[in-house]
């Protein structure tokens, strides 16, 4: 491949193109129509297993989880586009079936925010606990981050990431509010589960692509150590 050839593959087209989804879902005048409802996924509307999570419930809601969005898909496609491909294509749906099993009384989803909390937990694993002779060879940030820091460091750093995660999910569950965006709009609650089974997915995701790439994958040979 050319070097500009090369460089083109780099760039983080999977996440510009969900960004972009996500702005041409909430620019259309029903997005009832594509938000997670059980009775619609229940009548074989199946694209509502996707489409739900890139809806929202006004602009302050969408720009909130868009351009966290933006920033985790890009920053995950640089460590891994199998990761982030396995995420959208898969694990999307996975999540709504996980609240249509585990919250059969939520009469509709909006929000990238259960996407959001697994690309969190996705990076975390895949530069948090990378070694440093797994990304010695490769261009980008997050090689160069471990060359400078280490990986103990960056080890370090993932564990209380990964805390810090565990404690967020909590209070949103005591507090029943999110703790980033406490207001989501008149009679729109949050769902607190739905920032737990994004955290599990994430990680889910990460221990499959270890699974089918051991030689390749720097988290495997981290849990292994």
């Amino acid at each position: 491949m050319s070097e500009r050839g090369q460089r083109s593959a780099e760039w983080p087209w999977v996440a510009l193109w969900a960004t972009s989804f996500g702005l041409l879902a909430s620019a259309l005048p029903a997005p009832h129509d594509l938000a997670y409802t059980a009775v619609g996924i229940e009548n074989g509307q199946w694209w509502r297993l996707w489409t739900g999570h890139f809806v929202h419930y006004g602009s302050a809601h969408l720009w909130g989880d868009l351009l966290a969005f933006a920033v985790w898909a890009a920053l995950v496609e640089s460590e891994s586009r199998r990761v982030l491909l396995g995420t959208l294509l898969c694990g999307a749906p996975l999540l709504s079936c996980a609240f249509w099993l585990a919250c059969p009384e939520l009469g509709e989803y909006r929000g990238l925010s259960s996407l959001d909390a697994a690309l969190v937990i996705e990076l975390i694993m895949l530069r948090g606990f990378a070694l440093p002779r797994a990304g010695a060879a490769r261009p980008g940030l997050g090689p160069w981050l471990t060359r400078a820091v280490g990986s103990r460091a960056l080890r370090a750093v993932g564990w209380i990431s990964l805390s810090l995660f565990g404690l967020k999910t909590a209070y949103e569950y005591a507090a029943g509010h999110a703790l980033l965006a406490p207001d989501l709009g008149p009679g729109v609650r949050l769902l607190p589960s739905a920032h737990a089974f994004g955290g599990l997915l994430g990680l889910a995701v990460c221990l499959v692509a270890q699974l089918r790439t051991p030689s390749a994958s720097p988290v495997s040979r981290t849990l292994r150590q």
